[in-house]
């Protein structure tokens, strides 16, 4: 079953361009029908329509800082299945697992150095880096998926 969802940011943004359309159709008319200081105000209240909608995508999380308000649309997607859920959360645990992986590695290169035999270290700051470097190696084996702090 197709489900149209509604970026509600994209939505209120558009909404606020399309206001912004309409206003300005009712200074063009109050221009034509001589109302100057009202098609001004009119104008003025359009662009500050305009300004909001474009604040309105600025903050939008979920949309690029540069879109064009006027261009914005709902957007259509199909719903996904039960096995095409779970395959999404398999994928997206898989790419925390590696994350995690990719960012304990580079840990470990970083502090190398610490169990050189020649490194500046004192026995007590040696072992508190072996120590860190083992529960590096032992990732994922905990429950918390976060790097432990280095020592000091």
């Amino acid at each position: 079953m197709d489900h149209l969802i509604v970026n509600v940011e994209a939505q209120h943004a558009r909404r606020l361009w399309d206001e912004a359309d309409a206003i300005d159709a009712r200074a063009a008319e109050a221009r034509e029908a001589g109302q100057i200081e009202t098609a001004l105000a009119l104008s003025r209240d359009a662009e500050a329509h305009r300004d909001t909608a474009r604040v309105a995508v600025a903050r939008a999380l979920s949309l690029p800082d540069d879109v064009d308000p006027s261009q914005l649309e709902a957007q259509r997607y199909e719903a996904m299945t039960a096995a095409e859920v779970a395959e999404r959360r398999k994928d997206a645990k898989q790419y925390a697992l590696d994350d995690l992986r990719e960012r304990r590695n580079a840990a470990l290169a970083a502090s190398d150095w610490t169990q050189m035999p020649d490194a500046p270290l004192t026995e007590k700051q040696r072992a508190a880096w072996a120590a860190y470097r083992q529960k590096l190696r032992d990732l994922p084996a905990g429950k918390s998926p976060e790097l432990p702090a280095p020592p000091p």
